[in-house]
């Protein structure tokens, strides 16, 4: 099976707070498997994107594009009218866990670029006259980049909202992911209490 081939995959996200049961998810889905180096790589044929990752004591990301402003992405549900747009598939996967699954598109930019971001709304939020028919939620870090890109760079053309954790949260934690880590673990202390 593909899982069976994903072990370090699996656990290397696993250990960043995402269940086995959402790896799997994306490696049934295609969007996701290990490489013969034990990298984890998020995949989009339709996008002709590979996101690779180290996954063992030194970090790293390249991304592989063949078509520009391409983007990573998985889907839940039928008819999905939630797009979460997010800096990295890591991320987006975490925000997939922090909303219970809701059914949307799950969209990672790579980086903070509008391009891209116009691209994921032109592909998945418009309808065929051109007007938003889905509605975007931008799930970007709260650091400086992430500030800079809502604030200056980010096209006002198309409604959307910019999610963001609470404040406890956006003091302690840097991204999406650490808040899924922060909040995998208070409900872990709160069920042995």
């Amino acid at each position: 099976s593909k899982k069976s081939h994903a072990k370090n995959v699996r656990n290397y996200l696993y250990n960043r707070g995402i269940p086995f049961a959402t790896s799997d998810m994306l490696i049934e889905q295609n969007r996701l498997y290990e490489d013969y180096r034990r990298n984890c790589v998020f995949y989009c044929e339709t996008q002709k994107l590979c996101i690779l990752r180290g996954t063992r004591e030194e970090k790293w990301t390249k991304i592989i594009r063949a078509i520009p402003n391409s983007y990573w992405f998985f889907k839940k549900g039928t008819n999905p009218t939630d797009i979460y747009i997010c800096e990295s598939p890591i991320d987006c996967i975490s925000v997939y866990e922090c909303t219970h699954h809701k059914d949307g598109y799950y969209c990672a930019m790579a980086g903070l670029k509008n391009r891209t971001y116009l691209r994921i709304v032109r592909d998945l939020a418009l309808d065929s006259e051109g007007n938003l028919c889905k509605n975007l939620k931008l799930a970007v870090d709260w650091d400086q980049a992430g500030k800079n890109f809502l604030d200056n760079e980010i096209d006002r053309t198309y409604k959307f909202v910019a999610l963001r954790p609470t404040d406890t949260e956006t003091e302690s934690c840097k991204d999406w992911n650490d808040v899924l880590q922060l909040r995998s673990k208070n409900r872990l202390i709160w069920y042995f209490k």
